[in-house]
């Protein structure tokens, strides 16, 4: 809950005050008080590493429609492998289901699995009309979820991948 929280205060961060069209001093001036208002000939430097923070980050002219942009991917891969490992064995709860007569073990199990898959291609669609910050938060976070949840659980779902790789014996 509390990430939905933040994702909507830096959405408005960057759609209303960060907005690449505006005067941005002027629009951060109109929100803090006055001892902490900047100068009015003040510049704000909306660059981080190769990317605009205020735009989305896409690539454009190759195809007629925008592809996600590196960092676009990047979060989505990463929200992708932070589901993984968030989920126990996938097998261990398909075998305990088929045992089971209730269907609704079976129902829990594939929403399970299509969520893992359907929250990254959100992210992906959804993530193409968000400026580059918001996107790159929404990495940090997927990468820092994915470490906490590593480091008190173990691979999680993404063991039988990593066993695959040859990285996990």
């Amino acid at each position: 809950m509390l990430q939905i929280v933040v994702l909507i205060a830096f959405f408005n961060v960057f759609s209303r005050v960060l907005k690449s069209d505006a005067n941005i001093i002027n629009n951060f001036n109109q929100l803090l008080y006055p001892p902490l208002q900047f100068a009015a000939d003040a510049i704000v430097n909306t660059k981080f590493l190769i990317w605009d923070i205020t735009k989305p980050d896409t690539i454009t002219g190759i195809l007629p429609i925008a592809i996600p942009g590196p960092l676009l991917i990047l979060a989505a891969i990463t929200q992708f492998v932070s589901a993984k490992i968030t989920q126990p064995y996938l097998e261990a709860e398909e075998a305990i289901a088929k045992k089971t007569k209730n269907e609704k073990d079976d129902m829990q199990v594939a929403m399970q699995q299509s969520m893992v898959y359907t929250f990254p291609l959100i992210t992906l669609l959804v993530g193409i009309s968000f400026a580059s910050g918001l996107v790159l938060y929404w990495l940090v976070f997927s990468v820092t979820q994915a470490y906490q949840q590593y480091s008190t659980s173990g691979w999680g779902g993404m063991t039988p991948w990593i066993k695959k790789a040859g990285l996990l014996k």
